[in-house]
This record gives C-alpha cells, sequence and structure tokens, in this order.
C-alpha cells in the first residue's frame, strides 16, 4: 500500500520499512520518494497539519493512488514524531536530525524546564526569585529550579558556617566524671560512688604517712580514681539538632528526585554517531538534573560533616522547627530557623516537567517556548495584576491577561478562530467549517482604542519561511480575518517567529498597516522582547 525510499547522491534508491511499532526511522536532510497505492478522494496529502506539495510540483496523482516523480528532502526542518495522512490514512515517522543542531534546541528546552513556578511558590516570592536569578545568575545557572532551591539552601549555611562555629549555641550541664582524686571536686556524689566502687581503693597499712590517705580502722588507704560533677558546654540542643536534621531532610529529598527519574526516565535509547532522536533528546533536562543534584548532594554531605563538629555530639532532629527564644533572639539561628522553614514548605513535584516526556514535536516545543517569551516579555512592564486562564493539559494557559495602569493586554495561545464572534474579537470572513488557530494573538486595550497582533511561530529556516509559511499566513490571517467591532479595519501586524537570526520587515510599515515580518527568537536573543517594547510604547 504505502512504500518509501530514501534516495542516495547517485540516486540510488532503497527501501525504507518500519520498525515493529510502525514507525519510519528518517532523516531530516535525506532526500526521499513514496508510492501510495489507494485513490485518494480529495487528492490532498497532509504532513503533520499542513498540505504537503501544495502545488502538485513532485506528487503526481492517479486512478491508482500517488506516487513521487522527484525526490525531495520531505521532511526539512521537522524532528520528533511527525504524520503523512492520505485521507484518513496515516503513516507516523520519527524525523531525526543532525547532532550540531542539538545545542541550540538543547538551550530551548532547559529554558522551558524552568519556567513553571509553582514549586518556587512555597519558597520565593516572585519579587525574591527575580532578584537573585538577576543579580545572581551565576549562581544559579543550573539544570533545573529544584537544584536552584538546593544549592540556596547550601549557599546559606556554607556562608553562615564561620558564624555558627565562633557563636555556637550551647547549654551548661552537670557531667559526672571520674577523675583523678587529688584534682577532684569532691561532693556527696563522691562519697556514694568511692562507697559503691571500693575496688578503687588501694588498702595498706604503709600508706600510713603518705599525704592524702584515708585511715580505715588500723590500715590506710589511698584513692586515686573518684567521681565528680563537672560543668560542660553541651551542644546537643533543640536548636542543634533541628539544623542538623535539615541537611537529612534535604539529603533525602535529593535521593527522592534522583529515584523518581530513575523510575521514569528511560535511557535505553540507541546512540547513533551523526543523529540525534527525539527520545534521547527529551531526556536531556533530567540527566543534566541528575549530574547536578548528585554534585549539590556531596558538597551538602561535606558541609553537613563540618557542622557535625561544631555541634558535636548533637543527635539529628528531622522535623519541622518549632520557634524558641535561641530562634528568636540569635540572629544567625533566626536566619536559619527562616532558611530551615521556607525548604521544608516547598513542593516538589516533578509531573509539569514529565510532561516533557510526552513532547512528540519540535514545533510545539518551539510553540511553548516562545509563549514563555512573551508572557516574560510583558511581566518585566511590572503589570499591576496578571491572571492566567484555561490551562491546557500541558499546563500551559491559554489566556493570560495583564492590567497595567493604562491599559491592558490579553495574550491568547492557541485558540481557535472561526466565523462566531467570540472574546478575542476577531473571526473568519469566508464561511467555512474549520477554524484557524494562530499561535499567539496579542490584544492590547489603550485610549479606547484596541489592536490586533498575530504572532506565528515557525521552526524553519529562512527560505522556508518566506517561501512557504509566509504566504499561507498572509491568505490565513490578513485575507481572511476580521476585526468583530471593526469590519473595514485589520489587524496591526503578522509576525512569523523562526529560530534564525534575522528580522526583516516584509511588507508594510508604522504608518501602513498591517505591517507584516519575521523575527527571530531563541534563547540569548532579545528580538521578541524589543517587539513587545516598540507596541506597548
Amino acid at each position: 500500500m504505502f512504500k518509501l525510499f530514501a534516495i542516495d547522491n547517485q540516486n540510488n534508491e532503497k527501501e525504507i520499512l518500519p520498525e515493529k511499532n510502525g514507525v519510519y526511522i528518517v532523516y531530516e536532510l535525506f532526500h526521499y520518494k513514496f508510492t501510495f497505492n489507494q485513490i485518494i478522494k480529495n487528492q490532498l496529502i497532509y504532513l503533520e497539519d499542513e498540505i504537503f506539495d501544495p502545488k502538485n510540483e513532485i506528487i503526481n496523482f492517479t486512478n491508482k493512488g500517488v506516487s513521487c516523480n522527484r525526490k525531495k528532502r520531505i521532511f526539512e526542518d521537522l524532528f520528533g514524531y511527525v504524520t503523512l495522512k492520505f485521507d484518513q490514512i496515516k503513516f507516523n515517522f520519527e524525523v531525526r536530525i543532525e547532532k550540531v543542531k542539538v545545542p541550540e534546541l538543547e538551550k530551548i528546552l532547559l529554558y522551558l524546564w524552568n519556567q513553571n513556578s509553582i514549586v518556587f511558590d512555597n519558597f520565593f516570592s516572585k519579587s525574591t526569585l527575580k532578584s537573585k536569578l538577576a543579580t545572581e545568575i551565576n549562581d544559579f545557572n543550573y539544570s533545573s529550579k529544584f537544584v536552584n532551591i538546593f544549592e540556596e539552601y547550601y549557599s546559606f549555611f556554607k556562608n553562615k558556617f564561620y558564624n555558627f562555629k565562633s557563636l555556637p549555641h550551647s547549654v551548661i550541664r552537670s557531667q559526672n566524671i571520674v577523675s583523678d582524686y587529688e584534682t577532684a571536686d569532691i561532693s556527696n556524689n563522691s562519697i556514694d560512688w568511692l562507697i559503691h566502687n571500693l575496688d578503687e581503693l588501694n588498702i595498706d597499712y604503709s600508706y600510713k604517712n603518705i599525704e592524702n590517705s584515708i585511715q580505715i580502722k588500723n590500715s590506710y588507704g589511698i584513692v586515686e580514681k573518684i567521681l565528680t560533677e563537672e560543668k560542660i558546654n553541651d551542644f546537643n540542643t533543640y536548636e542543634n539538632q533541628i539544623i542538623l536534621g535539615s541537611f537529612d531532610f534535604v539529603l533525602i529529598e535529593i535521593m527522592k528526585i534522583k529515584n523518581t527519574i530513575k523510575q521514569q526516565v528511560s535511557t535505553n535509547h540507541y546512540y547513533e554517531k551523526d543523529y540525534f532522536s527525539i527520545n534521547q533528546f527529551k531526556v536531556i533536562p533530567f540527566l543534566r538534573l541528575r549530574d547536578d543534584l548528585e554534585k549539590i548532594e556531596s558538597k551538602l554531605n561535606l558541609l553537613k560533616n563540618r557542622y557535625k563538629i561544631i555541634f558535636v555530639n548533637t543527635k539529628h532532629k528531622n522535623s519541622f522547627p518549632k520557634l524558641t527564644s535561641v530562634f528568636a533572639n540569635k540572629r544567625h539561628y533566626t536566619e536559619a530557623y527562616q532558611k530551615i522553614k521556607q525548604i521544608r514548605n516547598i513542593n516538589i513535584n516533578l509531573d509539569g516537567e514529565f510532561s516533557l516526556l510526552n513532547l512528540k514535536k519540535i514545533s510545539k516545543l518551539y510553540e511553548i517556548y516562545n509563549t514563555y517569551v512573551l508572557i516574560n516579555s510583558f511581566k518585566e512592564h511590572k503589570p499591576i495584576t496578571t491572571n492566567l486562564e484555561n490551562k491546557t493539559e500541558d499546563n500551559i494557559s491559554q489566556e493570560i491577561y495583564f492590567e497595567f495602569q493604562n491599559f491592558k493586554i490579553s495574550l491568547f495561545y492557541d485558540i481557535s478562530i472561526g466565523n462566531q464572534k467570540n472574546k478575542i474579537g476577531l473571526q473568519r470572513i469566508k464561511p467555512a467549517k474549520k477554524s484557524y488557530k494562530p499561535d499567539h494573538i496579542i490584544k492590547l486595550e489603550k485610549n479606547n482604542e484596541t489592536k490586533f497582533y498575530i504572532l506565528d511561530s515557525k521552526y524553519s529556516t529562512e527560505p522556508r519561511i518566506k517561501s512557504s509559511h509566509l504566504p499561507e499566513c498572509i491568505n490565513k490571517y490578513i485575507l481572511d480575518i476580521g476585526i468583530t467591532d471593526s469590519p473595514s479595519k485589520k489587524i496591526e501586524e503578522l509576525i512569523l517567529i523562526y529560530p534564525g537570526e534575522n528580522e526583516k520587515t516584509i511588507y508594510g510599515n508604522d504608518f501602513f498597516k498591517p505591517k507584516i515580518g519575521i523575527i527571530p527568537s531563541k534563547v540569548g536573543l532579545n528580538n521578541v522582547q524589543e517587539f513587545i517594547n516598540r507596541i506597548l510604547n
């Protein structure tokens, strides 16, 4: 029914057979052909959500099916699991990419890994977190927010070590010890002890004239050792027990995360020399997390042992701290009390992170990445309020509302625009059953005027953006979308976001609208942030 062929540089054909799970392994930059021996009613083939070869430049439809008349890089700019669909019949592929592309994608994945702030809710205030990440970036550059939390705890007790070493809390306690008789302070307990330990007496008449000898009837005895009371500094206090116990707590939490990663993440993937599978790619944060946790675990164990030397003979108490006079009145103990409360209030939950393991397409990853870039760009302008609503299964909000002093911003992600009036204020012009789903819609309400901006993320190259994606997006979002309350107007701008280097205006300008352009977006570039600054100012 369906056959896939790889074509080499000498135009030799080699049939590609599916794996046992029915998935075809293909490579992004390889040339392929295919045949499908079944009539296609609508004569449309879909590669993911896009029509494959819409102008029929390489495919021929016949009364027996369809075939390619020349080779093509069918899977260019794709990575991960994709579907080729003939009518309702689907064939699944796993597209692998060259390893040289992985570092850039890895940065995007690690950026996303650190965006879910649920874990921080009970640990840092938003302002504290933002301040720390801005001012101590070198101390918070680990692969995961979880490592940042434990690193913060470690840094605190490392910095306070000499405070505790010079001013450790202790209490004076009496301790019974057996010491030399000549230097001991005798007490009632000493006599009782001696009566029950007569073997400590050396009895002989020859001791008669020896100093400190004791007459016992007609003989004399000498005592060498005796029980006495001694005042000592005892460090085995509640506060010191809590501090040592907090080390145990943190190390146990680290071990829990490591065990969870071990149980949930499979690293038994086939590794190729030059190509990368999405199954290898999406476990990168977990492997990084595991390695970084082991580093911080080692540092914490060493620091714990140093504190055990200060708090000699102190038992560990792994429990939530109670406020005592020592915790309330001694500054370094007060700060330790607050830090231990914070670390014990965290809610370590990897569910959001493990959702990354369900990642099938790099295009979806890139969409979500740009969603967070947009959200963070708006937050940099310090909104009065921020409301996140209508979350997807991936824990991504589809509606984000920002309230500022003189204007409002509504950011919509992956929301359908059909023929009917909706909360967004945009709708299709042509009567059609199918809705459009632009990645991002920005609705700016300012000075009694409403402006719309549509941004679509395309994980593709600049030439492909201009030749393929841009015409399609213009047809959909410029020509076939209207503003419900202002039928004579169009959206302000259509922007295609891509992982390149060049920002270009394709059509229009700041005076004549709509303006159409492309903007690069990847870790290290600020073009999207600058776009947001421009439309807000």
